[in-house]
């Protein structure tokens, strides 16, 4: 059984990703040291760390990626 939401939130992925892809684009073009990354390795997940947090919702509730010369996981990223 597919959840409530789920068609809504594979749209809002989908567009979240086409922006990105984009983004990283124009950025590219401004910064030549940035690589062209999928949008897969800036993209970060949806679901949150609860075991120490007093909030236990277990999603967050926006998308957010991290651009920079060596994508979220690489030593340049914040």
């Amino acid at each position: 059984m597919v959840p409530f939401h789920e068609p809504v939130y594979r749209v809002a992925e989908q567009e979240w990703k086409v922006f990105v892809e984009a983004l990283t684009d124009s950025l590219m073009e401004v910064d030549p040291e940035i690589p062209p990354l999928p949008p897969k390795d800036v993209i970060h997940r949806i679901y949150r760390d609860i075991r120490f947090s007093n909030d236990k919702t277990p999603y967050k509730r926006g998308f957010s990626a991290s651009l920079s010369r060596s994508g979220r996981k690489g030593i340049f990223a914040c």
